[in-house]
């Protein structure tokens, strides 16, 4: 089973560098992170390339156990919201953890409903949860950050490929106020 992927992203107007950031790591196990810096900006651009960072040399560590680290290791920065989702290629078996104000939706056959808890990775992190689905192909998911408004249907994206889909949102419910990005991922 092959994964599409298509993401857009663009800083808060009058910005030059996006607090956000995205990393995708192809393999039999993709690992798709998104990663929302605190505030605006420099700093927070920092915040979320640590955060991807991290993700990138913990890659095969169970999710909990990367949040956890990631948390740690970002405590001099200003810390960021974050999503981590990992879906086997082969068996489109889905696992997904994530701390903050990042949303994932989903056009799918069975039910698919992780959330991010509250909290602020680079900081004392109380609770971490990991939530595993089992896709199919023709699934569709979107990752977004808050920049993003969560008040649009993802199935009116479902005719479209991956990148046209995450640039489609961004256009549309992009918040003007913010740094946003949207990853979509279609089975």
């Amino acid at each position: 089973m092959t994964l599409h992927i298509g993401s857009a992203q663009r800083a808060l107007m009058g910005q030059s560098v996006c607090g956000d950031a995205l990393l995708v790591i192809p393999g039999e196990r993709t690992t798709i992170v998104l990663a929302d810096g605190l505030g605006h900006g420099p700093l927070a651009a920092e915040a979320s390339a640590a955060l991807c960072a991290f993700v990138e040399a913990h890659v095969t560590d169970c999710l909990e156990d990367v949040l956890r680290g990631a948390s740690q290791a970002m405590a001099h920065t200003r810390g960021a919201a974050g999503a981590i989702m990992r879906i086997d290629e082969r068996t489109l078996a889905m696992e997904f953890a994530g701390i903050g104000n990042v949303e994932v939706q989903a056009v799918s056959e069975r039910l698919v409903r992780p959330f991010c808890v509250p909290g602020i990775i680079g900081r004392r992190l109380r609770k971490v949860l990991r939530f595993e689905y089992a896709l199919a192909p023709g699934d569709l998911l979107a990752l977004y950050s808050d920049g993003v408004s969560s008040r649009f249907e993802l199935c009116k994206y479902a005719d479209c490929g991956a990148k046209d889909a995450a640039t489609a949102i961004l256009a549309e419910h992009g918040k003007s106020h913010d740094d946003a990005t949207c990853i979509v991922v279609r089975c």
